[in-house]
């Protein structure tokens, strides 16, 4: 009775997940239009979104997750910044972060890549390699996130560090500032591995994802970019074999990872 009981929760909370996500796909691509085309963002609105994702990944951390594994190609810009806002807070939330600061969290993992919406599309779809001046245009994304969110109010210091630190690197390799491991705080650590996961194993129009067994695996080879403490943790967290991954049973039966 009790295993059935949670077998129902758990179909309740992912029908519910479903409608939080799908509301949140078309949320975040009209935000993205809106800063792509100089407009404001709707803070009220996205800040609700985040409280909403809090919610339903602490009423079951598990059911939202699912969701990040069903990619749409067309649409990675918005998915990415949705799965890294899922994916940051189940982080936040194993490793017994507060709920206050779990909803900010969310909120800057919304969006943390915000920038990116007035990248050219012919730069973020090209199948090939960028060019020097390509990659250039490519890091401002950063530089025009900060400036959106601080226009826009979004201005908490939680969101900050994760718009402007995400694609700094234990070893000063990263952008834009060249910051080493001593200069970044948790929050940052955290957020590069998450937004690395999920853009690793996102299907972008011109690349399939990769599966995530080979995305944690990439993650523990890049000892002097990664802090390896919180990959360990974000493995434990995660699985060897995420939630939504599609796994071949000994049966040969194919399963969803529940």
């Amino acid at each position: 009775k009790l295993e059935k009981k949670k077998v129902r929760s758990v179909a309740q909370e992912f029908s519910r997940s479903c409608q939080i996500y799908d509301a949140a796909n078309e949320q975040i691509r009209r935000a993205f239009a809106d800063v792509a085309n100089g407009q404001r963002l709707n803070a009220e609105a996205i800040t609700e979104l985040a409280n909403e994702i809090t919610e339903s990944v602490e009423r079951n951390e598990y059911a939202m997750a699912i969701l990040t594994r069903i990619r749409n190609q067309s649409t990675y810009l918005w998915e990415h910044a949705i799965n890294s806002a899922v994916l940051m807070c189940g982080f936040g939330l194993y490793l017994g972060i507060k709920k206050e600061t779990l909803k900010t969290m969310t909120l800057g993992a919304l969006l943390h890549d915000v920038g990116a919406a007035k990248i050219p599309s012919g730069i973020t779809n090209k199948p090939g390699k960028l060019t020097q001046n390509e990659r250039q245009a490519m890091q401002k994304h950063v530089a025009w996130g900060y400036n959106i969110c601080k226009q826009d109010g979004f201005d908490h210091k939680v969101i900050v560090e994760m718009v402007v630190n995400h694609h700094e690197r234990l070893d000063g390799s990263g952008y834009p500032r060249g910051l080493q491991e001593e200069k970044l705080s948790k929050l940052a650590k955290m957020i590069a591995i998450v937004d690395v996961y999920d853009a690793m194993t996102g299907d972008k129009a011109h690349k399939e994802g990769d599966q995530p067994i080979n995305a944690l695996r990439y993650l523990l080879g890049k000892k002097e970019h990664y802090d390896q403490a919180l990959v360990q943790q974000f493995i434990k967290y995660m699985g060897v074999h995420p939630v939504g991954s599609l796994v071949k049973l000994a049966s040969n039966k194919l399963a969803v990872v529940i």
